[in-house]
């Protein structure tokens, strides 16, 4: 297992991490990330927030290894650019990004015993594999100060493991479009009832279902145009997040959701057989083109 491994033994390839550098230069990754920042201090982000900011993307994608060095793992370079400015804000240097062909991701992974602390602190642990207590928690989000900064840290939860697709299904003559939003795949179910609640006082309601293959774990997901338009309401995903596979592969998270929320407004989510398709396409063809007309203003 990766969380058994020692940073030294991380594969690192050379070539890999070059492109991935030169990508978050050639791309609006580093302006978002610098945005996201700026916008936290500018909330009154103090250090021990941005602290819990790193806590939910360690929880969502990350580990502390033998407490010491922390890890976060992820495909989406704005994501990775994120922890390395919030990391750097906190310890004062910025982690080290390599590639790990194993996972075929990256890492950035940090090696400092305070930050580690502070994050055992939050929660016991990272790991969402235990199948017996301690489990990992989320009631930290609670302690950040003020309530955009909480907004921020379900936004980045969300981001950093969750997910938004078209459900498009028949009922008698008509089909029916519905929004998808997931949360916390895989995750043992303590925490995805802290999730729920939380997400619940928001005003987005999710239901918790259990996986058969793995008992004791499970998914958060709602199929609610209303769950959907509060999510989008409070900023929806962060921007530069993209989808890595499947239909909409290249295409930022909130373009498919603001597509949903404008087809939801304008009353374009019934349709005959012929339409269903059509709509398919449509879906992809206008959120490619919000995102590239979006990256023109960056």
């Amino acid at each position: 297992m990766i969380d058994s491994m020692a940073c030294s033994s991380l594969i690192i390839g050379k070539d890999e991490v070059g492109a991935f550098m030169a990508s978050t230069l050639l791309t609006p990754v580093v302006v978002y990330a610098a945005r996201y920042v700026d916008d936290l201090i500018n909330c009154g982000a103090g250090k021990s927030d941005l602290v819990r900011l790193l806590a939910v993307m360690v929880l969502g994608k990350g580990t502390v290894y033998k407490n010491e060095c922390v890890r976060f793992y992820n495909k989406q370079p704005m994501l990775c650019r994120l922890f390395t400015e919030l990391t750097r804000i906190v310890i004062g240097r910025e982690p080290k990004t390599t590639y790990l062909r194993a996972r075929d991701c990256y890492v950035v992974q940090v090696y400092h015993k305070g930050l580690a602390e502070s994050l055992l602190k939050l929660s016991p642990t990272y790991s969402t594999r235990l199948k017996t207590p301690p489990y990992p928690t989320l009631k930290f989000i609670e302690d950040l100060n003020g309530g955009d900064l909480k907004i921020f840290a379900l936004r980045l939860l969300f981001s950093t493991n969750g997910t938004i697709s078209p459900i498009i299904r028949r009922s008698g003559e008509c089909w029916y479009l519905k929004p998808y939003l997931g949360l916390g795949y895989l995750s043992p179910k303590p925490l995805l009832i802290e999730g729920r609640d939380l997400l619940e006082r928001t005003g987005m309601h999710f239901t918790l279902f259990e996986d058969r293959r793995f008992p004791d774990k499970g998914y958060l997901a709602s199929y609610s145009w209303c769950t959907a338009e509060k999510f989008w309401e409070l900023g929806g995903f962060l921007e530069g997040v993209l989808f890595l596979r499947g239909t909409f592969k290249g295409i930022e998270k909130n373009a498919l959701l603001q597509r949903l929320i404008s087809l939801r407004q304008t009353g374009r989510t019934k349709f005959s057989e012929e339409e269903a398709d059509d709509m398919k396409r449509e879906l992809v063809q206008k959120s490619l083109f919000d995102v590239i007309r979006k990256s023109l203003k960056v």
